[in-house]
């Protein structure tokens, strides 16, 4: 009798063994699935981004052209004014003049 249990729990640690091994090489099978989905994901995931990366650039380029379109024209429009300001006060200050000399003659 104690034989017989002493095979039988021979006949037991064997299964364990066995299904210990099975379940060894499905976990292996598992890593090595999931490493792969995961290697796949992160290649995608770059992909996106740089490409989001890319038309973010665009659009930031773009709007700084803008930008810099707007800011020429309004210097030119200040270089404008600058320039009618500046030969209205030298008439103003020739009108002045003339006026003085005027007085000065009388």
């Amino acid at each position: 009798m104690l034989g017989k249990s002493i095979e039988r729990l021979q006949q037991e640690v064997r299964e364990v063994h066995a299904e210990q091994t099975s379940l060894r090489a499905e976990l292996a099978g598992l890593r090595a699935h999931f490493t792969a989905h995961l290697t796949g994901l992160h290649a995608s995931l770059e992909a996106v981004i740089e490409a989001r990366l890319g038309a973010l650039g665009a659009a930031l380029d773009g709007r700084l052209v803008a930008l810099g379109g707007r800011f020429d024209a309004l210097d030119a429009a200040l270089d404008a004014r600058f320039e009618t300001t500046h030969r209205q006060m030298a008439t103003n200050l020739e009108v002045a003049l003339a006026e003085i000399r005027t007085l000065r003659r009388e």
